[in-house]
Parts: C-alpha cells; structure tokens; sequence
C-alpha cells in the first residue's frame, strides 16, 4: 500500500480495539519525522467508527498540538454499498504547519481508499457479511 509513502505499520500493543497502539513508519526519503504512533480511543463495530489521536511523532513534531483521525461508515441503499466518512480534528500550536493540513488530508485520503481496495477485491458474499484475508 503506497511504498513510495509507508514503509511498515506495526501494532505495538493490542487486539485491534480501543487501547490499540499502532506504529506508522515513513518510508525512506519521505520527508518529516519517519513515524508516528496513534492509540485506538474508539472502535465500535456497531456504530462503525474508528476514533485514534495521534500520541506521539508525525505531525505533533511539526507544530501540531493534537491531531485526531475518525473514520466513519454509513451503510447506503444495500449491503454491497456504504460510504466512508474521514474527519480530521487538530490543534496547530505554530501556525507555520498550516502547509501540512493538505498532506494530512492526501494521506487520510490514501488510507481511506487502500482500505476501500482491499474490502472490494476480497469482499465475498454480502449476506454474510464476510471477508477472506
């Protein structure tokens, strides 16, 4: 999933849930800090919502006080079909990283549709709701 921008995601502690904390590792040459760490606050597989804060690297290296991913799904019209909803809540402590937010965006939005690949390519049957690795 776009080699020229992630080199690995590492979970470091947990099940996938709330209290999971994942590693991002930039790829070599990408500019910035070369990982991040965000900890799961939310997931609810009810409400399909993903919640995880930034805690440690990335863009709280380059002027960001908080930095908040949400990623929401909406089922829509049928089971074949949802909408994927992506939020971006931060806090600038120097406004000299305003220039970040659009990279933010772009790499909320490469997830986002990494994500919307795989569920498609390996989506198997919709009334099972049923997915192959």
């Amino acid at each position: 999933m776009y080699p020229d921008t992630y080199g690995e995601f590492r979970v470091l502690q947990g099940d996938g849930y709330a209290g999971t904390i994942i590693e991002v590792v930039f790829a070599p040459g990408v500019p910035g800090p070369p990982s991040y760490k965000q900890m799961y606050s939310v997931v609810d597989d009810v409400k399909r919502v993903k919640i995880a804060p930034t805690i440690e690297g990335g863009v709280l290296e380059q002027g960001f006080k908080s930095y908040n991913t949400r990623l929401d799904v909406k089922e829509e019209g049928n089971l074949d079909a949802c909408i994927m909803i992506g939020t971006i809540e931060y806090v600038l402590e120097d406004k000299s990283a305003i220039p970040l937010v659009k990279s933010c965006i772009e790499g909320l939005y490469d997830i986002m549709q990494a994500v919307a690949d795989y569920v498609i390519k390996h989506h198997t049957n919709s009334n099972t709701n049923a997915y192959t690795n």
